[in-house]
């Protein structure tokens, strides 16, 4: 009987009906030459196949990760799509020399939702794909190809339909991504029910990105994995730390980050150590996952190619101490760091193995020496011992003029006070005078200032050094800092004048918690001040942060950074003893 015409609608039916004839002896159902006899047999098949599971085949792919599997027929029959894998072998050999683009969009495209222009366009296409040549397409018709290399292994060939599937995808992803979640899943389905092993070589350049979008990203684990793949690949798919968001990954240090993070990662999974712990931990540790799936999800897929697999493997991906280790190994390379930039504060770490350390203590001693830096610290001392402390000479006469100065801006500003409360005291304008409005102040009588004037402290008793407190003006500045003592504002110090009451509280409580819990020294906090320790704690981080380019509470492990507990001690004793004082 003629093929159905797609293309005539009207021509004979698609469906083939029999003339059946029956013999003398023997029912229709046992008659060999019966049509109803082949229909019997397909029917036990199929039931037989789904009590006895089918064919069962145990592979291991080999290399770092055994990973073992099992094809059983699918058991149930369904007719679906068997008229489709007829129209995939009646076009496969047909082609057609030059068509244009026609735009065609199906969620399951077929041959025979295709018009005569978009057929003529798919052969057209799909004879310069053969020649190894991609032209601009629409995604439907690269659908409808991978399906036609899906269904037809036996007229393709294995290994010329693992060849198209490749070519389509590492030419088609950047313009269609997502293809790459249909095809890693398809092509892992291929490998198992082929027998065929996935050749990453093909698709070594786009490795980086399939680990993520596969549901076995074992399956696209080369030998040597860890040695061999980018550390950026590792720390995304492997790290639950992300070094990018460290607050102290910012601008001025990134390009340290960017470079020296991975190569410290390097260091870390190329040494043997790791390689031993990776092993021991597939061999012993590590337990066996097992999964059952349906063969070409998504795909239109007959009968005779759908297949369900059970694969056993031990997952690197989800296994809990390798992934934790390379964490830790982040955590540990951004500690190195945080040391190089003079940074105090640390990581925690969980139990990170001693000869992963030493990897990344090797790599530091022999790229993050700070030779310049260490001359400096060391030279401090010495320049402070040898330099004689300075000498200090007050100006008696410019103190005594700032001091004027200072009573009669005090008193002008009295003044406009004044003048505010009492509108009455404005001058009226003379007729023909100036109209605008102008102040009349009071700069004090001659006795004013005198009565002002004894106030001040004798200039003449040189017993007595001209000083100033912590409200008044610095005479050598002309913006007027405040500061303490009479040392230029740096460092701790800027850190300590800009700290509120709220944050020199709680780093006191925090000081003098003895040996109290951070939990009950925050229950204490909240009754006496009314507000959340944490907060005042993040408050005062953040000013240390803008100053000393450090926080001085590790809110990991909830204590005060040791290296600037000493500091801290003065401050909050200066503060108490101002207080006391007033």
């Amino acid at each position: 009987m003629p093929a159905y015409d797609l293309k005539n609608p009207n021509s004979q039916s698609r469906f083939q009906s029999f003339e059946i004839e029956f013999g003398d002896d023997l029912p229709p159902e046992q008659q060999k030459s019966s049509p109803i006899q082949k229909l019997y047999s397909e029917a036990n098949g199929a039931q037989e196949n789904q009590k006895t599971g089918g064919a069962a085949y145990f592979r291991s792919v080999g290399g770092d990760v055994p990973i073992n599997w099992k094809v059983d027929d699918w058991g149930r029959g369904f007719t679906l799509f068997g008229d489709f894998v007829q129209d995939a072998k009646k076009y496969y050999k047909k082609t057609c020399i030059n068509a244009d683009y026609v735009y065609f969009f199906s969620y399951r495209p077929m041959y025979k939702e295709l018009s005569h222009e978009q057929l003529c366009w798919y052969l057209y296409w799909r004879s310069k794909v053969r020649e190894g040549i991609y032209p601009k397409t629409g995604l439907s018709y690269i659908f409808l190809y991978l399906y036609e290399q899906l269904n037809l292994p036996e007229v393709v060939g294995c290994k010329k339909a693992y060849d198209n599937i490749v070519g389509i995808w590492k030419n088609y992803r950047a313009e269609f991504p997502r293809i790459d979640k249909y095809i890693a899943e398809w092509l892992i389905d291929f490998s198992f029910i082929q027998n065929f092993k996935i050749n990453l070589g093909d698709i070594a350049e786009i490795l980086p990105e399939i680990t993520g979008v596969a549901t076995i990203p074992e399956m696209y684990m080369p030998d040597g994995f860890f040695k061999n793949s980018g550390a950026e690949t590792i720390l995304r798919d492997f790290s639950v730390y992300d070094y990018t968001k460290s607050k102290f990954c910012i601008e001025k240090n990134k390009e340290v980050f960017d470079l020296h993070m991975p190569m410290m990662l390097r260091e870390v999974l190329s040494c043997p150590a790791f390689d031993s712990l990776v092993k021991k931990e597939i061999e012993e540790g590590a337990a066996s996952l097992k999964t059952t799936r349906e063969s070409y999800m998504g795909a239109v897929c007959a009968y005779e190619n759908k297949k369900r697999i059970t694969v056993e493997y031990k997952s690197m991906y989800k296994n809990f101490y390798i992934r934790q280790c390379i964490t830790d190994t982040a955590r540990c390379a951004e500690n190195a760091l945080r040391e190089f930039l003079g940074i105090k504060s640390r990581l925690t770490l969980s139990k990170y193995p001693e000869q992963l350390k030493e990897a990344i203590d090797r790599y530091a001693s022999a790229h993050l020496n700070a030779p310049a830096k260490k001359a400096k610290e060391k030279k401090a001392p010495e320049e402070k011992e040898a330099l004689p402390p300075p000498e200090f000479k007050p100006d008696m006469g410019a103190a005594a003029a700032i001091e004027k100065e200072s009573w009669d801006t005090t008193m002008t500003l009295v003044e406009l006070q004044n003048r505010d409360a009492e509108p009455e005291m404005r001058h009226e304008a003379e007729p023909g005078g100036d109209d605008g409005d102008f102040i009349a102040i009071d700069t004090g009588s001659e006795e004013n200032i005198l009565d002002a004037l004894e106030c001040e402290t004798n200039v003449n008793d040189s017993s007595h050094a001209v000083h100033t407190n912590r409200r008044e003006t610095n005479v050598n500045d002309s913006s007027h800092a405040v500061h303490t003592d009479s040392s230029e504002l740096a460092g701790m110090g800027e850190f300590a004048a800009s700290l509120g009451d709220l944050e020199r509280a709680a780093l006191a409580a925090l000081l003098e918690s003895g040996e109290n819990g951070f939990d009950s020294i925050c229950a204490e906090f909240f009754a006496q001040k009314g507000t959340m320790l944490e907060s005042a704690i993040d408050a005062a981080n953040e000013k240390a942060m803008d100053f000393i380019g450090d926080v001085v509470f590790d809110m990991a492990s909830n204590e005060i950074i040791e290296d600037y507990r000493e500091e801290l001690i003065k401050i909050v004793q200066q503060v108490n003893g101002a207080k006391n004082h007033d």
